[in-house]
This record gives structure tokens, sequence and C-alpha cells, in this order.
């Protein structure tokens, strides 16, 4: 539900926390909301379900998949063949971007490049399996930066590429990366900064501290509900007299107990309980 929220909020979706965690639990719209914003938090959320049961059931993500979660999240009815959605881009996009003080046009890789630059990217994704947090962090902003630099769909990017970069996460047992609409100034301004400086869309290493800095301090609320739910846990055990350890605490070199363990911050909340081409990155 945060992260449904949170991503959708980026992209100038004006449903609250409470406005989502409403209309995903009750399935009741939102008063004063319009159907696009209802039609873009429920298609978020299909899409980070279907993904957490990729990475519980070990599917690697390649083309196939990656159009599935982009139809899922790209809820807009198509009406121009040359934007389509559950496909690659067929036409150049880009973005505005401040370049020494001036506003200039930053192109984002041909359309007739994006095949070849996602099967790159597809293949190097595979690759990533963190084993601590620190690696966990540099997975996310590596697929992540590569994801919107090459910006392989005509719409749908942003939410695509903090959908994606989470998958290594999910699948080893941590819990998303969340980032707050608060901290969009300094996320576009990250993002940007990389695409100035570097000709390809790949990053290496160094090209992704500053991000990664960024990233942990975003990470730092959905580890702080995660704590809370163990404490929660630990307590109620405690209470209940139920003998055993308590789940383990997180810390800054593990991953979830036990790893390939989903979160409940990655679903829809349960009754009984959880763009692009434009300026956007």
């Amino acid at each position: 539900m945060l992260w449904t929220q949170a991503s959708n909020a980026l992209e100038g979706n004006t449903f609250s926390k409470g406005d989502t965690l409403f209309f995903l639990r009750e399935g009741l719209t939102v008063s004063g909301k319009t159907l696009q914003e209802h039609l873009e938090i429920k298609g978020h959320s299909d899409a980070v379900e279907r993904m957490a049961e990729m990475a519980v059931g070990g599917v690697p993500l390649g083309e196939r998949e990656l159009f599935e979660l982009h139809r899922l999240v790209q809820t807009a009815a198509i009406t121009d063949a040359y934007r389509p959605v559950g496909a690659w881009k067929r036409e150049n996009n880009g973005t505005q971007a401040e370049k020494d003080g001036k506003l200039v046009w930053h192109e984002y890789p041909s359309f007739e490049q994006t095949p070849k630059l996602m099967e790159r990217w597809i293949s190097e994704f595979a690759t990533l399996s963190p084993k601590d947090r620190a690696e966990a962090l540099l997975c996310y902003a590596k697929a992540h930066i590569s994801f919107v630099s090459i910006h392989p769909f005509f719409d749908g990017n942003g939410r695509m590429a903090r959908l994606l970069a989470n998958f290594p996460l999910l699948r080893n047992g941590f819990p998303p990366i969340i980032i707050q609409r608060s901290a969009r100034r300094e996320y576009i301004d990250l993002l940007s900064a990389f695409q100035k400086m570097q000709a390809s869309p790949f990053p290496e290493l160094a090209d992704c501290q500053a991000f990664t800095a960024f990233l942990e301090t975003q990470w730092s609320e959905t580890w702080e509900i995660i704590n809370a739910a163990h404490g929660t846990q630990a307590a109620r055990r405690k209470m209940s007299g139920v003998e055993g350890p308590a789940p383990a605490e997180q810390d800054n070199e593990a991953g979830m107990e036990g790893g390939h363990r989903t979160v409940s911050l990655c679903a829809a909340p349960a009754p009984v309980e959880a763009e692009d081409s434009g300026p956007r990155p």
C-alpha cells in the first residue's frame, strides 16, 4: 500500500496513504479523485502483487514478464499505435533537463536501440542478488538508473523502474525501497545528473554512490515499519507465553530472516488486515 501510494504520488497522483488504504481494502472509490487516479492505484497494486508472486516463485524477469507488468501499471486506453502498452517504444522520447543553468533537451536512446539495450539490461538484471543491505542498495541503484536512462517504454518508465528495481530485493528477502513524494526534487536531480554526465545508460560503481546514499535515507521508513511489526509480534508472543525465538531483528548485514520472504508492504492489504517521455524520471 505504501509503495503504491508513494510511487504514484511521484507522478502526480493525489491519493493520500489513507485514500490508498481505503480504496484497496474496501474496494470503494474516494470522493474527489479522478477515475484515472483510481486506475493508477489499482494497476500499480496489481503489478506489485504479481511481481511478488514472481519473486517468491523464482520466475526470472524477461521481456515477456516486463511487458506483463507494464500492462498492469499502465491503465490508460491505447489510442496510438506508436505509444504501445506492453511493448517497447516505437518512437523516440526525451525530457527537458538543466545544464549550466539552462534548459536543454535530453534525448533517451532511440527506439531502434531499445531492444538491444534492454536485452543487455535483462541479462545484467538477472545477476543482481544482494546478500546484505549495502549490496541491496547498489542493486536497486544500478537497476533503476539504467532502466530510466534507457526509457524503453513510451510511458510509465518511472513507475516501472521503481517497481523492477525492488525485484532483486524481494527475491532475496529484503523489504522494498520506497521513494517518498517529499523527496521528488532530489530524486529527479540525482537521476538527471547521471544522464547528463554519462554516454552509456549502464552505471559504474562510482556513478551510483550519491543515489545509493539517497536511497538509504528513503529505505529507513520501511525498516522502521518492519522493526515495529517485529516488536509487536515479540510482545504478543511474550504475553501468550509462546516459547521459542521471535523473528530476527533486521540489521545492516542481513535481509529478511531465512531469505526469499515477501513483505506485507508489497501487496494490497487483505480485508481482515498492507511519465514518462516527458520530464518525469
